[in-house]
């Protein structure tokens, strides 16, 4: 009875979103009923966001510096959403702050133009990272980057090594909770012991993460504390526009505000200026308080259906799609490992097939949303690939003339929570199709300067 009560309830998750039973055109004139295979990118939001968004509006005022009832309101609403986050990600908020942005990218790069990196200038990173976890650090600090295996998991004794060879140099480790390539999942706790022991601090990337599995931050002594979280709402059933920074106060308190102006200052005169305390002096102008209220109320919802049945629904996904795409001998999955514990983020290729092509005729075919190319992680996937270094540079050297027909890549189908069995059914039909019709490549063309492919025939959406 406890199994069937259970796959019930997870079969009325779809019906908290918002959209669901949207139906999008295809080849035809017909529509199709839409899959959204693309949560890796980005979610769909919870109907309970929109709801209560619609209630908040109504009171909805410009925050902290006026006295009207509006204004108070939404100060207090917005100062509780930081409350409610940092419980949900197990932070001590009397010691630490969140901080709203726009992004996770946004987040890096802030929590990079604060930190201090005079006397140890070394950051960690890995070679499976977005390139958010990456490019912002290059700029600030010396990087180093731990290996991965063959199966696309993170080579812890690589990681060791960097650490003991470097351990009096080494700010602070910056990694991804998860793969956006191969949902592939990092033992956090087990990277901050590591990080700590050797005075260093770490940087957990939750973007993937936080919308698939429970995280806890951890108090200040604990030996898997985390110090800096950082994930957007868009990734977790909440609209686009907020970000979270999550980190010590001591960490900020003395650093400069990247942007200034508005919010951010205590005293200002021509000659001086006094700035205000964190997390106001992070936040110039005003803020994003309706993307803070959405980003909290996705967080209730998701507390409401429970983390550890989130996880239980997506393993049985994970499953079942394992199952049924091996029955496709064309398709490779990469970054794979079975007895691995993974999120339900996969990448695969087709043989004979460009990866572009693929998304776009699951598109225009049947109405299934994925997304395929390199994913913002392009080092990862090359290796991936086992792509050499000559014809990496001969795919640069294509790129810089505007050419990316034949752009290495590969396909990603990630899930959300109101995925169900049905729709990896009815994709392996769909993807099974496509391989089985190759004639039908033919009714599509492919832009050399985008890579990307639309069809020949008339485009009826």
């Amino acid at each position: 009875m406890r199994e069937l009560q259970t796959v019930n309830q997870y079969n009325n998750w779809p019906e908290l979103i918002v959209g669901n039973e949207i139906k999008v055109p295809v080849e035809s004139n017909k529509f199709v009923r839409y899959v959204n295979f693309d949560n890796a990118a980005s979610t769909s939001a919870f109907k309970r966001v929109v709801s209560d968004v619609s209630k908040f509006l109504q009171l909805y005022g410009s925050i902290h510096r006026g006295e009207g009832f509006k204004s108070r309101f939404s100060t207090d609403k917005y100062e509780n959403c930081r409350e409610q986050i940092a419980r949900f990600i197990g932070l001590d908020y009397t010691t630490n702050t969140i901080v709203f942005v726009k992004n996770t990218t946004e987040a890096i790069n802030k929590l990079a133009n604060c930190l201090d990196f005079t006397e140890r200038n070394i950051v960690i990173s890995t070679c499976m990272e977005h390139h958010s976890n990456d490019l912002p650090w290059r700029k600030r600090a010396n990087m180093l980057y731990a290996k991965i295996l063959s199966d696309g998991s993170l080579d812890y004794d690589h990681l060791i090594k960097l650490f003991d060879k470097f351990s009096d140099k080494v700010r602070l480790l910056t990694v991804t909770g998860a793969s956006n390539v191969s949902g592939c999942i990092n033992d956090i706790g087990i990277l901050a012991q590591l990080a700590h022991r050797h005075g260093a601090e770490i940087m957990v990337d939750a973007a993937q993460l936080i919308p698939h599995r429970k995280i806890c931050m951890f108090p200040d002594d604990h030996p898997e504390h985390i110090d800096y979280l950082v994930f957007s709402g868009h990734k977790i059933y909440a609209p686009f526009g907020i970000g979270v920074l999550a980190g010590p106060k001591k960490s900020f308190a003395d650093a400069e505000p990247d942007y200034v102006g508005g919010g951010t200052i205590s005293i200002v005169t021509h000659e001086e200026v006094y700035w205000a305390d964190v997390p106001d002096k992070l936040e110039a102008g005003t803020p994003n308080v309706i993307g803070a209220v959405a980003l909290s109320s996705a967080i209730g919802q998701l507390e409401d259906l429970g983390m550890s049945q989130v996880e239980e629904h997506e393993t049985r996904l994970n499953q079942h799609f394992i199952h049924r795409i091996s029955e496709i001998p064309q398709v490779k999955l990469y970054g794979h490992n079975e007895n691995a514990i993974r999120l339900g983020v996969f990448s695969f290729s087709v043989e004979g097939f460009n990866h572009s092509l693929i998304a776009a005729r699951l598109s225009y075919e049947a109405g299934i949303g994925v997304r395929s190319g390199c994913f913002c992680a392009h080092a990862y996937v090359l290796s991936l690939l086992n792509i050499s270094l000559e014809e990496t540079q001969s795919f640069h050297e294509n790129i810089k003339k505007g050419n990316k027909q034949d752009i290495p890549g590969l396909v990603r189908v990630s899930f959300g929570l109101y995925n169900t069995i049905n729709e990896v059914d009815y994709f392996i039909k769909s993807l099974k199709n496509i391989i089985d019709t190759p004639d039908k490549n033919s009714c599509y063309f492919q832009d050399i300067a985008t890579g990307k492919y639309d069809p020949a025939f008339e485009d009826t959406r």
